[in-house]
């Protein structure tokens, strides 16, 4: 049997080989998992009862792609029973997106890793009316990729601070629209159920008084701003004191606490006829 010799040469190229190979097999780096970043522009300010666009934007800033990526997007909700809603209206809403359950959810799909085609984007129109509630617009995302590389970038939320008109009185005639229950937080909340609303007309008088069909109701001012309108009802030993804010040049709504202290209060909307 012929014999094989290996030349020192030979031998030293065979063992540089080998090292080259355990190499990439010890230090070839696994690739990265994926990672979700959401972000999510609106208004600063917004004026109530009035729609402004927001726009959600997520972003896989991780190595490898996130699969069956999903946005849902939280609301305020309504103080109603047994029943809520989302406080306000929603329009413009993207193809891919729904409301299920008060939130908007939205089907991105796979997106791809960092590098790539890795940004997704939708938009939604909302408004909000006035409200004692904090206005909060919250995105979350999420995927199916099991080994995603951090979750805490994975939300953002929008405050718009809300903005009223400016509507001066001297004298007025007004209709009070209003409804009671517990806990409410706008007067939206008695738009959703007609028939629980009542209405009167009064006179908002020069002389700061409120009559109705020639009695003396009350007293009313804008001392704070011409944005706010405040007033207090009496009726012997009860009362009904009320603060609301600009919606347009002709209305106002708020909520009506009542004297003495009850564990009901009425959402009014006032407008100039």
């Amino acid at each position: 049997m012929k014999k094989i010799y290996f030349t020192k040469s030979s031998t030293l190229l065979f063992t540089f080989m080998f090292l080259m190979f355990a190499a990439n097999a010890v230090f070839a780096a696994p690739p990265q998992p994926p990672n979700l970043n959401v972000t999510a522009t609106g208004p600063g300010s917004a004026q109530v009862r009035t729609p402004y666009l927001y726009t959600v934007t997520v972003k896989n800033i991780g190595g490898s792609t996130a699969s069956t990526v999903s946005v849902v997007v939280d609301f305020p909700e309504t103080n109603t029973s047994p029943q809520k809603y989302i406080l306000g209206n929603l329009s413009g809403i993207d193809s891919r997106c729904q409301i299920v359950s008060r939130k908007l959810n939205c089907a991105l799909g796979n997106i791809t890793a960092s590098g790539q085609n890795q940004t997704k984007v939708f938009t939604f129109t909302y408004a909000f009316p006035v409200t004692s509630q904090t206005i909060q617009v919250k995105a979350t995302a999420s995927t199916l990729s099991t080994n995603e590389a951090n979750q805490n970038n994975n939300f953002a939320s929008i405050f718009p601070v809300p903005a009223y008109p400016s509507n001066p009185i001297t004298s007025a005639t007004v209709l009070k629209t209003s409804c009671t229950g517990r806990g409410m937080t706008s007067f939206f909340e008695c738009e959703l159920f007609p028939s629980s609303q009542q209405s009167h007309i009064f006179e908002l008088n020069s002389d700061m008084t409120i009559t109705y069909q020639g009695q003396y109701i009350g007293t009313w001012d804008q001392s704070a701003s011409p944005q706010q309108l405040h007033f207090a009802l009496t009726s012997g030993n009860s009362g009904a004191d009320f603060v609301g804010y600009a919606t347009s040049n002709t209305c106002f709504e708020g909520l009506t606490t009542f004297i003495p202290t009850s564990i009901y209060n009425s959402a009014y909307r006032v407008c100039i006829q």
